[in-house]
């Protein structure tokens, strides 16, 4: 499993993403430009951002098991919502 910042020149609204490289590694693709991660991640602490990163490994080995990380990106939306109401709080 690993772990790339990118800076997509397509829109996408995907704070990350996953996939298989050729030699068969997960690659847990973090998009530095997503709004999610720039409040989120870019500036966080080391365990903020350990947590957020075992979530997205977490979503991408749940969906190349299941074929479903339904479950994990809404504890993924849940997350980000708490840490919104924190951060307007501050």
């Amino acid at each position: 499993l690993r772990f790339e910042h990118v800076q997509p020149t397509a829109p996408t609204n995907a704070p990350y993403w996953h996939d298989i490289d050729d030699e068969m590694n997960v690659v847990c693709y973090i998009n530095d430009k997503h709004q999610f991660i720039i409040d989120h991640y870019t500036d966080a602490s080391a365990e903020t951002k350990d947590t957020l990163r075992k979530m997205f490994a977490a979503g991408a080995l749940t969906h190349l098991k299941y074929e479903d990380e339904g479950s994990v990106r809404s504890y993924i939306n849940s997350y980000n919502e708490k840490l919104t109401t924190v951060h307007n709080l501050i």
